[in-house]
């Protein structure tokens, strides 16, 4: 029983051996490949023209501020008009919440717009890793973007090059 046990157990950790040695990790820096391509250019242009039309209402809300602003100090000069800066006051500080909303919604929509733009740019680098690895033999793809692969022992494990090949090519 003992013999039994021994054998199965050696059984087990040699094939748990011949597994990880067929595994073939490559890693792929894909912020590269985004700073390459063609598409991320595009997205890059339509975040540009979101964020103009964005600036422009801020230009436009900080304006009337500094024009509301201006209102109240020349009100401040003239005696007798507590009310009138009272009222102008309530007037600014609503606009300066107005603004202040419009800031976050535009740091919102633009977040949000540039997931969008990129989800069909990210699944094609993903389409095309795969592709690559699947023909080079790879049965994992790590993404070396932050630098997360510390030690290779060989330079042909990086598919960064073939995947950006691959992918001006189409």
């Amino acid at each position: 029983m003992k013999k039994l046990f021994l054998a199965l157990t050696f059984i087990c950790i040699s094939l748990t051996g011949l597994n990880a040695q067929s595994q073939k990790i490559a890693f792929v820096n894909t912020q590269l490949i985004m700073d390459t391509i063609p598409q991320t250019d595009s997205v890059q242009t339509k975040l540009a023209f979101e964020s103009q039309k964005w600036q422009k209402k801020m230009q436009d809300l900080q304006a009337e501020l500094q024009s509301k602003e201006a209102e109240f100090k020349e009100l401040q000069t003239q005696p007798g008009k507590e009310v009138e800066i009272e009222l102008l006051q309530k007037s600014y500080q609503r606009l300066y919440n107005d603004y202040q909303e419009t800031q976050q919604t535009a740091q919102k929509d633009i977040q949000n717009k540039q997931m969008l733009y990129m989800q069909p740019v990210i699944a094609l680098i993903k389409d095309n890793v795969g592709k690559v690895a699947t023909k080079k033999g790879y049965t994992q793809v790590m993404d070396n973007a932050a630098g997360i692969v510390i030690w290779s022992t060989s330079d042909k494990d990086d598919i960064t090059a073939d995947v950006i090949k691959a992918m001006l090519t189409k």
